[in-house]
């Protein structure tokens, strides 16, 4: 099975968490949500985590107060690392492996914002006006993509907003 996001796999927390896990979890999730195939665990403690993380390709685990071991797989790779500096050498270690790919341009996030914009119209939830935008946000993209690919560019756009509706 393909898998076309991030996955993350977090355990429930309990008593042996040593970190915030919500405030961790939406961390890795803002740095890494955009990497196609790959599977992050986040676990709160070194008792259950490496075995919870089992399908995971990297690990992030409570080893201590303060501190973070970062796996591989079943591997760890890096202990002790303070909790401070834990997300960014999560993302180090991706980039290492070569699972890293740069987040997605504005263009991209600009298409996703009119998108949804017009999903909150057709659903009730949203209003003309923000609909109205949504369609100029996309059309705005449509375009540029004209301007820089040919009409192949555009195509591929209102393939994409064609899918994604």
């Amino acid at each position: 099975m393909r898998i076309s996001k991030t996955e993350f796999i977090s355990c429930p927390s309990c008593g042996r968490t040593l970190f915030n896990l919500q405030d961790t979890t939406k961390k890795i999730q803002d740095r890494t949500g955009h990497l196609p195939g790959v599977r992050i665990a986040v676990m709160g403690c070194i008792v259950n985590g490496p075995g919870e993380m089992a399908d995971a390709d990297f690990g992030y685990v409570g080893s201590g107060p303060g501190k973070v071991d970062l796996y591989v797989s079943y591997d760890c790779v890096r202990r002790g690392i303070p909790s401070g500096e834990a997300v960014d050498e999560l993302v180090d270690l991706v980039k290492e492996h070569g699972r890293w790919q740069e987040p997605p341009q504005a263009e991209d996030a600009s298409l996703s914002l009119g998108l949804d914009l017009i999903r909150e119209q057709d659903t009730g939830a949203g209003n003309k006006a923000n609909a109205t935008k949504g369609h100029h946000v996309m059309q705005a993209v449509a375009a540029r993509a004209h301007r820089e690919s040919g009409p192949d560019g555009l195509t591929l756009g209102s393939d994409i907003v064609r899918d994604s509706l």
